[in-house]
């Protein structure tokens, strides 16, 4: 059986858990958080980081992104799980990047208040920011994005509302009306049945 091993709070966890809930894969869980098991995590995957998941042949595959195209090939799902266009491309550079300022930016925010980093701050909110914008002027327009990039946009807006860094409601609406049709397409996603367990 395939392990992922990760945390509840990550967004990359959360992101691979409903792929794989999605595509049908089985799989279990092992709660690993990196910062409390380093060398463990180290022992995974080179990065020291989260998700891993270490396939049932005993392969390991790293990264999210990465892992989500492994796995869409091997149940047969690339067509509608990865880009397809370079419009779909972009939106998945720019929302995981978007997503990656936004969980360096909470771990600089959990610094004691005198050692955070200002400039730091301002150049992860200016990164969020910008591209909130871009993807939201894109999701107005109503095109269709590969699964991923939609799990990616998603859980970008979940992770943003449960750090309090920005509401979508009001400036995002474009990203709002998205984020409710991509939960309505995939209706696991708002009872977080897909964490199995973490």
């Amino acid at each position: 059986m395939n392990t992922l091993f990760g945390t509840r709070g990550s967004p990359y966890v959360r992101i691979l858990s409903a792929a794989l809930a999605a595509m049908g894969a089985d799989y279990e869980t092992n709660e690993l958080k990196p910062w409390d098991n380093p060398d463990y995590a180290y022992s995974l995957s080179p990065l020291g980081k989260i998700p891993v998941l270490v396939c049932d042949n005993g392969d390991t595959l790293i990264d999210t992104i990465h892992i989500v195209g492994r796995l869409s090939e091997r149940y047969g799902m690339k067509e509608t799980f990865l880009p397809n266009c370079q419009d779909d491309e972009i939106m998945l550079i720019v929302a995981s990047g978007a997503l990656e300022s936004l969980v360096l930016m909470s771990w600089e925010f959990k610094r004691d208040e005198d050692k955070i980093d200002e400039s730091t701050v301002r150049r992860y909110t200016r990164r969020v920011e910008n591209s909130l914008d871009y993807i939201n002027r894109h999701m107005a327009k109503g095109k269709s994005y590969s699964r991923l990039t939609e799990f990616f946009i998603y859980f970008l807006s979940e992770f943003l509302a449960e750090k309090n860094f920005v509401t979508l409601n009001g400036e995002y609406e474009g990203i709002s009306l998205a984020c409710r049709k991509i939960g309505e397409r995939n209706e696991f996603l708002g009872d977080e049945k897909y964490l199995k367990g973490l």
